[in-house]
């Protein structure tokens, strides 16, 4: 979670370690969508986050911080996001996204938090 971590932190009042908990929430709803992820691991996953974070907070602007991603050392892509995305008990993928389409679908998956 670490690359949406870093997207989401500049912009909040959020600690790294809230900002890493959301970015696994985030990176963990973009793995069941783009990759064959052990779907009983994600709602683990996602469940220990949501018990660790309590109410979610607010993420204004979340589309617009999405472009800080693209910064991250792993996105050497012009107009890609590249992450490593948690897909089961101690596996991850690399998953690559053209950023249209990463900010989209972070601006989706939040609302549907």
């Amino acid at each position: 979670g670490h690359t949406t971590a870093h997207a989401i932190e500049p912009g909040s009042n959020l600690s790294h370690g809230e900002c890493v908990l959301l970015g696994l929430l985030l990176e963990g709803k973009l793995a069941l969508r783009h990759t064959s992820c052990d779907e009983a691991f994600e709602e683990r996953l996602f469940s220990l986050c949501r018990a660790a974070l309590g109410e979610l907070p607010a993420l204004p602007g979340l589309k617009e911080a999405a472009r800080l991603a693209l910064s991250d050392k792993k996105n050497t892509s012009a107009g890609e996001v590249t992450l490593t995305v948690p897909t089961a008990l101690g596996k991850y993928e690399l998953l690559r996204l053209p950023f249209e389409e990463y900010a989209r679908e972070l601006a989706e998956l939040w609302e549907e938090l």
